[in-house]
């Protein structure tokens, strides 16, 4: 590959914002990645700030997704439970149709959101207690 600047002369990397093939004389080496210089450098920096803070609070994201799931089997139980209220209170009332019906759909909506907190519960169970090692 040659050089997006200088096409006489061979590319050793690549720029990390704009992916430009880059000769030794038009890059700039930021440690964690190469810019072009003079023109992706902030960009090529505020990506690295990026990556290094997602890695930083991938743990703390993590713990917060294993809570979520907790919320989700609350949230479902109470639906489902008020549901059967509800289906309880419109049959032996037999003039009052509406509580049946109400019923029905928060029992319907509460095992729907049961059955979708084990599945995110599942998928959370995968991930890291905690964030990699830094290099």
């Amino acid at each position: 590959m040659k050089c997006f600047y200088d096409p006489a002369q061979d590319a050793v990397g690549t720029c990390k914002s704009c992916g430009k093939g880059l000769s030794p004389n038009h890059l700039t080496d930021l440690g964690k990645g190469l810019a072009c210089r003079d023109r992706c450098e902030g960009d090529v920096k505020a990506l690295i700030t990026l990556i290094d803070r997602n890695i930083a609070s991938s743990a703390a994201t993590n713990q917060i997704l294993k809570r979520s799931s907790l919320t989700a089997y609350g949230s479902g139980t109470f639906l489902f439970a008020m549901g059967l209220i509800f289906v309880f209170v419109g049959l032996k009332n037999r003039q009052l149709d509406f509580p049946i019906y109400l019923g029905g759909a928060f029992t319907a909506y509460g095992l729907w959101t049961l059955s979708r907190s084990f599945r995110h519960a599942a998928i959370v169970s995968q991930l890291p207690e905690e964030s990699p090692p830094k290099a």
